[in-house]
């Protein structure tokens, strides 16, 4: 009987286990422009939403990392900038940094397979974005 009792508690934990494990974080700086140049690839599952919502044409990636979630005061740098992230994913904070300034400073709650969209730091060809995705 406790042998039964055993297997029933390893399945429910082996079933638990995938809740309980922390999502990986993505992070993507993209630039965008009005260059010529289509898309680069790394972006295109973001493209038609960024297309909606800003006035350029072309959206290629700068720089990628990613960290597993809950972040424990993780860091990623991504071109000249740092991506600071602590916290569960529904109460994520976010600090991006610059040239030791702090330029973005906040808490979001990240929904699975969808995109959040930061930024507008200027590029040389018009901004840059970062884009969040869990998964």
């Amino acid at each position: 009987m406790n042998i039964r009792i055993c297997f029933a508690l390893l399945f429910v934990t082996l079933g638990a286990s995938p809740c309980l494990a922390g999502g990986n974080l993505s992070i993507r700086m993209i630039e965008a422009s009005n260059k010529t140049t289509p898309s680069s690839s790394g972006v295109q599952d973001v493209v038609s939403i960024l297309e909606k919502s800003l006035p350029y044409n072309s959206f290629n990636l700068s720089a990628s990392g990613t960290m597993k979630l809950p972040a424990k005061k993780s860091t990623q740098r991504l071109g000249g900038y740092t991506v600071s992230c602590s916290g569960k994913q529904k109460n994520l904070s976010i600090k991006v940094t610059h040239e030791k300034k702090t330029i973005l400073n906040t808490t979001v709650n990240l929904r699975d397979n969808k995109p959040l969209i930061l930024g507008g730091f200027p590029s040389e060809n018009g901004k840059l974005i970062l884009v969040f995705v869990v998964s």
